[in-house]
């Protein structure tokens, strides 16, 4: 009997013992598992939102960066509008140049110019100028310090002649100027 008892002990404690290792599992499996795997997600999407959050709190900084440089561009740039170069402005360009060559008692003519196909957004005018060698330098010295945004494209000296071949103090200068204008 005795015998019959320890075993039945054994097996219940057995039993017991396979109860409680499947209530184990069960919860590893049933319990902690999915909270580990939701756990999991949760860091994920928390991350994705972070992520997210940052770019849009950097995109709110730069937003708020570019606009203070637009209203600051916007305020340097307000007086510009004095030296850029407007439809009806063309006589007081050419009158600018004409007043620049006398200052300096040179010979000018505007050998080609598109400035009265305005609207034209780039305007070209190519001068023909001639003069003592300095006058030139000094006019051309006047034109790059000019109210006008003036671009110089082409650049050209020639030697001016006497009639027996040498060399004068006179040169000739073929200048071509662009400027941008606005409607």
């Amino acid at each position: 009997m005795i015998n019959k008892m320890t075993l039945d002990i054994t097996k219940k404690t057995v039993l017991l013992v396979i109860a409680l290792a499947l209530t184990v599992v069960f919860i590893i499996f049933g319990v902690f598992v999915p909270t580990i795997a939701n756990i999991k997600n949760t860091t994920a999407d928390t991350d994705s939102l972070r992520t997210y959050l940052e770019q849009k709190y950097e995109q709110s900084i730069n937003n708020h960066v570019t606009r203070n440089k637009i209203k600051e561009i916007k305020e340097s740039s307000a007086g510009f509008s004095a030296y850029v170069f407007k439809k009806g402005d063309e006589l007081t360009l050419i009158t600018y140049l004409e007043n620049l060559a006398a200052k300096y008692n040179l010979n000018q003519s505007i050998s080609n110019s598109n400035i009265d196909k305005m609207p034209a957004k780039y305007i070209d005018i190519s001068l023909d100028i001639s003069g003592d060698y300095v006058k030139v330098l000094e006019y051309l010295s006047d034109i790059e310090s000019s109210d006008y945004f003036l671009n110089v494209e082409q650049l050209q000296f020639t030697p001016a002649f006497d009639r027996s071949g040498q060399p004068t103090q006179s040169t000739d200068l073929n200048l071509t100027l662009g400027l941008y204008a606005s409607q």
